[in-house]
């Protein structure tokens, strides 16, 4: 199980939540994209 495989279905539930910052579930490390939503 590679984690992209295990991501994808997390970018499907998140994509509507944030459909502007899809990026932010890679970066949740970086404070300041996620501020930047």
């Amino acid at each position: 199980m590679t984690p992209g495989a295990a991501a994808r279905p997390l970018f499907h539930l998140i994509s509507p939540l944030r459909p502007l910052r899809p990026r932010v579930t890679l970066a949740t490390s970086d404070p300041p994209k996620v501020e930047g939503s």
